[in-house]
């Protein structure tokens, strides 16, 4: 794998010094909004128009983040917000995967491409 560079750290350590332009950004780490949402923001301005990125865990939604919430642990669990912020957007689309695995899901967000003709503001 000519030209892998392999980072050990927290991701925001990461973010700090990294300074590229990606194609595609695979988040899956942290299930705390405040992490999740740092990171695809981030992300998301860096990424080339046109490029994707993906968000793992991100289906958790209002009901089972009440259910985590009662259980004292709603900071772990509240992903599916960034989701939400980010389907608000107008620079992107997104469109979710949901599936059952432990209230799993997978987020694809395309960065809108300004020159082509069916972008619209």
């Amino acid at each position: 794998y000519e030209g892998l560079e392999i980072f050990h750290g927290i991701s925001f350590r990461f973010m700090e010094q990294f300074d590229d332009i990606p194609a595609l950004v695979f988040l899956d780490g942290n299930h705390a909004y405040r992490v999740v949402s740092a990171e695809a923001l981030f992300f998301l301005e860096k990424l080339r128009p046109g490029g994707v990125m993906f968000l793992h865990d991100t289906f958790i939604h209002d009901k089972h983040y009440a259910k985590y919430e009662r259980r004292g642990r709603p900071q772990y669990y509240d992903t599916y917000k960034i989701r939400q912020d980010l389907e608000k957007r107008d620079d992107a689309w997104c469109l979710t995967f949901p599936y059952t695995a432990a209230d799993c899901g997978m987020t694809m967000v395309l960065k809108k491409e300004e020159n082509r003709p069916f972008y619209r503001q």
